[in-house]
């Protein structure tokens, strides 16, 4: 799992919550907590592996040079992938949360299971695409495994 993220404050902000920070920083740490936790629920997920590259860190004069290889990633290749069926999660999420109330539990064990097939089944997902990017892999991964 991601040890954290580090965000940078725009001084320039103009909303700020009640603590000084933006706001959009707030949604953006909770909505990134959110989906690490989902995707790290999600069978076959792996930390992706980081690396070294020292021969060229010791050319350009660094100490430390590192390549985050996402090669593998649930066999999409690209973390972006996982951005497209992150979103496919949010709309069954929220098409449950809808007929059954939002109190009902959801989360991926229980979708991969089938539990809330009822629902689910109902729903089509149109993944819409400018190229053959990793986003659009994601989604038709995601919907590809609940038919």
């Amino acid at each position: 799992m991601a040890r954290g993220c580090d965000f940078f404050l725009n001084p320039a902000a103009l909303r700020s919550a009640p603590d000084g920070l933006p706001e959009a920083v707030h949604s953006l740490a909770g909505g990134a907590r959110e989906a690490a936790a989902v995707i790290g629920a999600w069978p076959g997920y792996a930390a992706t592996p980081l690396l070294s590259l020292d021969t060229l860190a010791g050319e350009l004069g660094l100490a430390d040079l590192f390549y985050k290889d996402e090669a593998g990633r649930f066999g999409l290749g690209s973390f972006k992938a996982l951005g497209g069926a992150y979103a496919v999660y949010r709309v069954l999420r929220a098409a449950i949360a809808e007929e059954r109330g939002p109190a009902h539990a959801v989360d991926v064990p229980g979708l991969i299971a089938g539990t809330h097939s009822s629902v689910a089944s109902k729903i089509t997902v149109t993944c819409a695409r400018a190229t053959t990017g990793g986003p659009w892999r994601g989604a038709r991964a995601c919907s590809d495994a609940g038919r």
